[in-house]
Parts: structure tokens; C-alpha cells; sequence
């Protein structure tokens, strides 16, 4: 692979102190730009349709091999190495990753595919929100955090999914509550995780003690247990060359609330839309959803 059309390039070792600083590890032409895009686009589809805390990936642009790490904060690439004659680090990596757990290799354990009895009841129960049939997608059991335990919900396909790979990468699901027996909304987030800055669940929950209105009424939620991204971890290690300052801390959030969402296409009339609106934003209940 020429210089030209490389997504990445390593700064030589001889290269120290100011050199160093202003080395770009991302080569600014059109093909390398070209070639980042694909990269991160395969990896957001991948991290979109998988429920994932992170996710791996060898980029072979023979010789030259790289491993790559993503996560909801951002992407670690290696050094490249020649896997002809550097095999025995590909090798090493392909044993460690054949070793590693699910939940080691990024898949969010707390989403499990269903019984056939739960996918049959999730598919009555949710019928007015089913997947296009162009987007099939299977019925799964999620579990929300629920005080010192967990909550299972069946979601059937989410109304949004993220469309990058970094960032809050919100999901909403209407799901079927499992142990209320009720149709709930199940919001899936990472939040930042910052000190000044609260998670949502608390402010809704704050609001709720409140009594204002028009306010989703939390039933439970809170943060995954061990789902938090690593990538802002590794920025100030020393072969950390790319120019970045700060990454925001990711991490897994859920809320079930006890509320059912619409498409916008019930509203009986534009006016009706906006007012509803204008009522979400003031905090007055509005008397008629669809009238």
C-alpha cells in the first residue's frame, strides 16, 4: 500500500520532541480520508446492528497489518506490523481473542435471545410497533437495572439506532415489561460520564418526586453494571500519538419508563403535533394525544 493512499502511518523512532508533536498519524489525503470512512463505517454498522460494549478489528493491507479497538468513545489502531514476517504477533492476538469471553470480545451479555414462548407473546404484545419487514429483526430479552437486581423486558426492534459510532448511540425500544406484565419504553443510552453533568435517570427521577407534568414516569433504569468504554484511558500513554486532548468517558445507561410512544404519522393533524409539542416543552399535560 503506497504512502498516498494509507489510512494510517507510523512516525519513525527516530523522531522526538517537536518532530514528534507535529507528526500526523493520519495521513491528510483524499484516499487515506477515503479509507478512514470505511473503516469507521464498517465498524458503526457492526457496533449498530450487534448489541455491543466494544469491538475488534484487523485491518490486512498486505504486508502491513494493523489491530483496532473501538468503543463508544473512540478507536485505538495499532502500530502497524508485516504479518509475513512479524506473523507471530498476528498469531498471538488471533490465540488471545480465541480465549477471550463473549462479553471479552464485546458483546453485551445482558441482551439474550428469547424462548419461543417469549418471542410469541413479544410479537402479540408489540404488534403495533413491529420492524418494518424490511428490517427483520429478532425478538430478544434485555435487562434493566432494577435497584439491587434486574428487570427482563422482550424488545422487538428499536424506533431509532445509532447512526455513528461514537457518542450516546441511543436506542428506543417499546418493550413488554416481563415482571409488571405492562408495554413500557425502554430507553438505552451511554451517557457521558462526567461529574457535572447528571445522569438522566436522576433528573427524570427528580422531576417525577416533583409531580410535573407531562413527564415520563420512571419505573426503573440506571447504569449497566462493567459497561464503560476505555478508549479516553489510553490517551496519555506514551505510544498514544494521534492529537487528540480529551475523549468523554461512555457509559451504559438505561431507563424504563412508564410511557408508549407514537409515530408521528397518528396525529390527526399538524396542529395536533404541535401541540403536543409546545405542551412537552412547558410541562402541561395535553388532554388529547391525537385530537
Amino acid at each position: 500500500m503506497s504512502g498516498e493512499s494509507r489510512p494510517f502511518q507510523d512516525a519513525g523512532d527516530d523522531l522526538t520532541g517537536e518532530e514528534l508533536r507535529n507528526f500526523k498519524f493520519q495521513p491528510d489525503t483524499d484516499t487515506g480520508r477515503q479509507f478512514r470512512g470505511q473503516l469507521a463505517t464498517v465498524l458503526t454498522e457492526l457496533c449498530a446492528r450487534q448489541h455491543r460494549t466494544h469491538a475488534f478489528m484487523l485491518f490486512i493491507g498486505d504486508p502491513s497489518t494493523r489491530l483496532i479497538r473501538a468503543d463508544r468513545a473512540g478507536i485505538i489502531v495499532s502500530r502497524a506490523f508485516n504479518f509475513r514476517t512479524e506473523g507471530k504477533v498476528f498469531a498471538e492476538f488471533l490465540w488471545r481473542f480465541s480465549r477471550l469471553t463473549r462479553a471479552g470480545r464485546g458483546f453485551d451479555e445482558t441482551v439474550q435471545p428469547t424462548s419461543a414462548l417469549q418471542a410469541a407473546l413479544a410479537r402479540e404484545k408489540l404488534e403495533r410497533w413491529k420492524p418494518p419487514h424490511r428490517y427483520r429483526r429478532p425478538v430478544i430479552v434485555i435487562k434493566v437495572p432494577d435497584g439491587d437486581s434486574e428487570r427482563e423486558v422482550l424488545a422487538w426492534g428499536a424506533l431509532s439506532e445509532p447512526e455513528s459510532l461514537t457518542g450516546r448511540a441511543t436506542r428506543g425500544y417499546p418493550v413488554y415489561d416481563l415482571k409488571d406484565e405492562k408495554i413500557r419504553f425502554l430507553k438505552d443510552t451511554w451517557r457521558p460520564g462526567t461529574d457535572d453533568m447528571l445522569p438522566e435517570l436522576s433528573v427524570l427521577e427528580e422531576l417525577n418526586k416533583a409531580e410535573v407534568p407531562h413527564i415520563p414516569k420512571v419505573t426503573c433504569g440506571g447504569d449497566v453494571p462493567n459497561h464503560k468504554t476505555l478508549t479516553q484511558d489510553y490517551l496519555d500513554h506514551p505510544w498514544a500519538i494521534a492529537k487528540i486532548q480529551q475523549l468523554t468517558t461512555r457509559i451504559h445507561h438505561r431507563i424504563l419508563e412508564d410511557f408508549i410512544p407514537y409515530h408521528i404519522g397518528e396525529f390527526a393533524n399538524p396542529r395536533a403535533m404541535l401541540k403536543a409539542i409546545l405542551e412537552a416543552f412547558i410541562g402541561k399535560p395535553h388532554r388529547s394525544r391525537f385530537a
